[in-house]
């Protein structure tokens, strides 16, 4: 991973919305998951929580797939929250299945399946003080 190649990827990330660059969101945020890029994961849960208040389920869906690949715990928050958005019928069920996939990736838990057992799960977990 090229240090410029990475800063690269990480300034797509952070692109105003709006803006030329911020047209390449959908691509970076890929190419972060398919790189493991933990880097992409700080500008990812940013572009993660400014697009839930927009409503924009493709990108939210890619974002979770993308952040599941790379695996960091520091994202196990937001995806937690992302557990108790909704989604539009035409999405529910792949997002629902990404968010497992990707709860299963940082945490290692396999015996918990669905947006109630998680929720119950990290509501049991210790919480950084």
């Amino acid at each position: 991973k090229a240090p410029a190649a990475v800063a690269a990827l990480v300034g797509f990330l952070t692109a105003p919305a709006g803006s030329p660059r911020a047209q390449c969101y959908l691509p970076a945020i890929s190419a972060a998951g398919q790189l493991r890029l933990r880097e992409a994961v700080p500008p990812m849960l940013t572009l993660l929580d400014a697009h839930r208040q927009r409503d924009d389920e493709r990108l939210r869906g890619q974002m979770v797939d993308a952040l599941g690949r790379i695996g960091d715990a520091s994202a196990l928050p937001a995806l937690i929250r992302e557990l108790q958005t909704t989604y539009s019928t035409v999405e529910v069920y792949r997002i629902e299945g990404a968010l497992d996939a990707a709860l299963r990736a940082i945490t290692g838990v396999q015996q918990v399946i669905g947006r109630q057992e998680w929720l119950a799960w990290y509501q049991q977990q210790p919480k950084p003080q």
